[in-house]
């Protein structure tokens, strides 16, 4: 018998609560700061997880640098960092976190809304599809998300294919900016907007059409010079206005964890779980897994994670 309150309860009635309650009654928590895109993984996985180890996750998405400044700017504490671009741990994390491992590659794709127009013609040359009179294009915020600038990228590098000033045309075309890849998949469902640029895996994940872009654009090959292109945008920093210059770069998909984790136990086991067991799952939901996944730090820090993955450096 469990007493709360002077009032007596049954324990098998406690555990009930804690179950209907989508609690493991000793569940570990491990809190995660996520980008948006990767959402539909962790609502997958998150049963799972709870029954596999015993650990509960608390996910927050957003863009990933938004999840980068909850850390570094504004001091609250997580256990865990999924982001869309592994730099952004060197970039923004530095002082947080001393390691890095890159466990999935992306590409960006071209999504078509839902009534959306000349889509026949943009199969055939999105370029001048884009730019027509009474076509939408929304896109993500380049200080927020990664799939902000990698957009901006993409038009930079397609601009180098035969479309000079093709990205400031289409940038006059989206003069508000949404704040993650998730918004850009609920406009494109709902028909809100004809197009938007976003990745593979949050088109399959959300049933979107979309159309694929040449390999030399799509910032989605790791064998393809996308450094040839390069944005630089403004981000606030401490509340002071930051010019920031990216370079293009295969999309990769990050997992790190800060130094002053208050988990860390738990935080290792569900890099592991996730790597290992749920590794094929990643697939199923667009994204192409590192195998054996990349860790970028120092050689005690790679083996402390007791993963299987391969050391690939210091992180950069």
């Amino acid at each position: 018998m469990t007493v709360f309150s002077g009032f007596r309860f049954p324990a098998t009635l406690v555990v009930w609560m804690f179950l209907l309650a989508g609690c493991h009654p000793s569940a570990r928590p491990v809190r995660v700061f996520s980008a948006a895109g990767f959402a539909p993984v962790w609502e997958a996985i998150r049963e799972d997880c709870r029954r596999d180890l015993g650990i509960d996750l608390l996910v927050e998405s957003s863009g990933s640098e938004v999840a980068c400044r909850k850390l570094a700017e504004l001091g609250r504490p997580c256990d865990l960092l999924v982001l869309a671009d592994g730099d952004l741990v060197a970039r923004l994390l530095r002082g947080q976190c001393s390691w890095r491992i890159d466990f999935a590659t992306d590409e960006v794709v071209l999504g078509i809304g839902a009534r959306a127009s000349g889509v026949s013609d943009a199969e055939k040359n999105w370029p001048d599809v884009l730019l027509r009179d009474g076509v939408s294009l929304s896109r993500a915020n380049e200080s927020l998300a990664p799939i902000g600038y990698r957009t901006l990228l993409v038009l930079a590098l397609q601009e180098r294919l035969g479309n000079p000033g093709l990205q400031e045309r289409l940038k006059a075309k989206s003069p508000s900016p949404v704040d993650d890849v998730e918004r850009l998949a609920v406009l494109l469902k709902t028909g809100e907007t004809d197009y938007a640029f976003l990745y593979r895996s949050t088109c399959l994940t959300h049933s979107i059409r979309f159309i694929p872009l040449d390999r030399r654009v799509n910032l989605g090959s790791p064998d393809e010079d996308y450094g040839r292109a390069s944005v630089t945008f403004s981000r606030l920093k401490s509340g002071e206005r930051k010019e920031v210059t990216v370079k293009g770069a295969p999309c990769t998909w990050t997992v790190t964890m800060p130094e002053n984790c208050e988990n860390k136990e738990a935080a290792l086991a569900t890099i592991r779980w996730l790597l290992g067991q749920k590794a094929e799952l990643l697939a199923q939901f667009g994204y192409s897994p590192i195998a054996p996944p990349k860790f970028f730090g120092g050689r005690e820090a790679w083996q402390a994670t007791g993963g299987n993955t391969v050391y690939s450096g210091p992180l950069k």
